[in-house]
């Protein structure tokens, strides 16, 4: 099983601070998969205090991150719905004709 955080992986808690200014450069899908090793080391592994305490605030970063980005992708799509006269059309999801 792959671990973020592994001891001998040149990612550490440190390198990976250093990776977080850069988030408007990423991708929502890529901040998911940290998010989710995040999680995993955190329920898996032993760790001290100061560790679990730097990867929850690391956690919690990537979580305000993809919450902005599915915003965004909201009001992109509310844009999208409008119609030529601006006014908001809607239209119930089918599940099963996208299930297909």
């Amino acid at each position: 099983m792959w671990r973020l955080f592994r001891r001998d992986s040149p990612l550490t808690y440190k390198g990976f601070c250093k990776i977080i200014p850069a988030m408007k450069e990423k991708r929502f899908e890529d901040a998911l998969v940290q998010l989710e090793g995040i999680v995993e080391k955190l329920e898996g592994e032993d760790l001290s205090l100061e560790d679990s305490l730097k990867a929850f605030e690391e956690g919690v970063r990537l979580t305000r991150f993809c919450h902005k980005k599915l915003n965004e992708a909201e009001k992109k799509i509310e844009i999208l719905m409008k119609d030529d006269e601006g006014n908001e059309k809607t239209e119930p999801f089918d599940f099963e004709s996208t299930a297909e």
